[in-house]
């Protein structure tokens, strides 16, 4: 196997603007993934953003997660698609208890657009596979809008 690097410096691309910073913060989110990959990923990528971070593996521990982590806890990010609770059971037993939730579901299925329709409680639903700029930039954009909700 040979491999070939290119002779001399490489010139920057002109009138190329610099890729804009990702959205950033400090607030605690609770993510609930049974995909321990998944949830890994996300939890890291979050964390290096500033956020502070609680995972879930299944329906049952997000909800005991939010629980007792409740008043910490400013948005919540969960897969649909989990064993004991799903993503909604999740989402709907969460509302009950604190109507202000920021609700975010993760799905890797079809149905994304339907289960944002037929589901009031959710603030937003993100398909897999997303793309990190998209994930932060929703993220951010919801806890923007519930700070200034809370402003008033």
């Amino acid at each position: 196997m040979k491999i070939f690097f290119p002779n001399g410096q490489l010139e920057p691309r002109q009138n190329e603007d610099p890729p804009l910073p990702l959205p950033c913060g400090s607030e605690t989110i609770l993510v609930a993934e049974d995909n321990e990959f998944v949830r890994l990923m996300v939890t890291t990528a979050l964390e290096l953003h500033g956020y502070t971070v609680i995972g879930a593996m299944n329906g049952e521990e997000a909800l005991s997660k939010f629980s007792e982590h409740s008043p910490e806890i400013r948005l919540a990010l969960i897969d649909n698609g989990m064993p004991r609770l799903s993503g909604i059971e999740v989402a709907n037993s969460i509302k009950k208890d604190m109507p202000s939730a920021q609700l975010i579901l993760m799905t890797g299925y079809a149905v994304a657009e339907h289960a944002f329709s037929a589901n009031k409680e959710l603030a937003a639903v993100i398909e897999k596979p997303y793309s990190l700029p998209s994930l932060l930039g929703l993220i951010r954009s919801l806890l923007d809008a519930q700070e200034m909700q809370d402003l008033d």
